[in-house]
C-alpha cells in the first residue's frame, strides 16, 4: 500500500514537472480565450484558503485543459466556494482548518485557551466570517461568557503598537502586520489545532459541461501537491506576491495543515465535521458525492 501511494505521488509529480519544464522552455499553455468559462462563485473570498485555484491558475494547469476558471461572487455560477455546511453535496474541499489565530502583542508562554473565559475576545473585521469556528472550538474548551468585540483593523494596529490590546483573533493573512507592529508578538493559540482536519471550504455544484469538474478537481490537486513541496518564498513569487508577510503566511498555513493533499472528501474527515458542528449534516453517502473527485485522482495516472 505504500509503494502503491509514493508510486501514485511519483506519477504526480513527473506530470507537475513537466508541465512546468515546459513553461520554463518557452512552450506557453493552449490558448483558452475561446473556451467557454466555468464560473465559481466564491462566497469565501479568502486568499489564504483559497491559494490552490490561484497557484493552479499561475502554474497553466487549467490552460493545459482548455479551461478558463473565472473565481468570483455569483450566485449563478455552477460552482461554488463556501463555507461547510452550506450548501450540499459536497463535490470536493480546498481547505481542511480554519486560518484563524489569536495572537498577543506581548509573548506567553503558559497561556491555554480556558483562562479566556468570560473575558471580552477582540477580533478584526477580515476574522469575522470564520467567528462561527473560533465560537465552536472555544466552546470544545469550556471558554464561555465572552463579549465579542469587532475592532477595525486600523484601530487594532494602532493598540497594537501600543501595546494596549491584551490579544486578537485574526486571520493568518494580517497576521505578518501586527508583528510588524509589535516584534514580541506571538501566536497565542491557532482555532484549530484541537480539532483535526475537517471539511473547512468545500466545491459544491457541477458544471453543464461533461468532465470539466473532474479537469477542475485534477488541476487543483496538482497544485495542492505544488503548494506541499514547493518552499513557501517560491509559491509566493509564482502568484506575484514575494514579500516577506506573503511567504510567511503561506508557510504558516501549510505548517498548520489548513490545505488538505487532494481535493477528495474522505470519509474520516467529513464525519469530524458531522461531530464537531452538530447541526443535522446528512450522511456521507447522501452528503458528498466522489464521483469527479474520484476521476480526478486518476485523470494524470496516478
Amino acid at each position: 500500500m505504500a509503494l502503491t501511494r509514493r508510486l501514485k505521488w511519483l506519477a504526480l509529480g513527473i506530470t507537475l514537472l513537466w508541465g512546468l519544464l515546459l513553461a520554463g522552455c518557452g512552450v506557453q499553455p493552449p490558448p483558452v480565450e475561446t473556451a467557454p468559462p466555468l464560473m465559481i462563485n466564491d462566497t469565501v473570498n479568502n486568499a489564504v484558503l483559497t491559494l490552490p485555484i490561484v497557484v493552479a491558475d499561475r502554474l497553466g494547469l487549467f490552460a493545459h485543459q482548455h479551461l478558463r476558471v473565472i473565481l468570483r461572487p455569483d450566485p449563478a455560477a455552477p460552482l461554488s466556494l463556501s463555507w461547510a455546511g452550506s450548501r450540499w453535496p459536497i463535490e470536493g474541499v480546498l481547505a481542511v482548518r480554519p486560518d484563524l489565530v489569536l495572537v498577543s502583542p506581548i509573548p506567553d508562554p503558559h497561556f491555554r485557551l480556558r483562562a479566556l473565559r468570560h473575558l471580552p475576545l477582540f477580533l478584526t473585521p477580515a476574522a469575522t466570517p470564520e467567528e462561527a469556528w473560533a465560537r465552536q472550538v472555544l466552546a470544545l474548551h469550556q471558554v464561555v461568557g465572552n463579549d465579542w468585540k469587532v475592532i477595525p483593523k486600523a484601530e487594532v494596529l494602532s493598540l497594537w503598537a501600543q501595546r494596549r490590546l491584551p490579544w486578537v483573533m485574526v486571520p493568518l493573512s494580517e497576521w505578518p502586520a501586527l508583528k510588524n507592529r509589535a516584534p514580541d508578538s506571538r501566536i497565542l493559540a491557532w482555532i484549530g489545532a484541537s480539532t483535526g482536519p475537517l471539511p473547512t471550504v468545500v466545491i459544491t455544484g457541477h458544471p453543464a459541461r461533461p468532465g470539466q469538474l473532474t479537469t477542475f478537481l485534477a488541476a487543483v490537486n496538482l497544485a495542492l501537491w505544488y503548494i506541499h513541496t514547493t518552499p513557501a518564498a517560491q509559491v509566493a513569487q509564482l502568484i506575484g506576491r514575494p514579500t516577506a508577510e506573503e511567504i510567511a503566511t503561506i508557510r504558516q498555513a501549510d505548517h498548520y495543515g489548513i490545505w488538505p493533499a487532494v481535493t477528495r472528501l474522505d470519509p474520516a474527515t467529513y464525519q469530524r465535521g458531522r461531530q464537531f458542528w452538530a447541526t443535522g449534516w446528512p450522511d456521507y453517502e447522501t452528503g458528498v458525492r466522489n464521483q469527479s473527485a474520484d476521476a480526478a485522482l486518476t485523470f494524470h495516472g496516478w
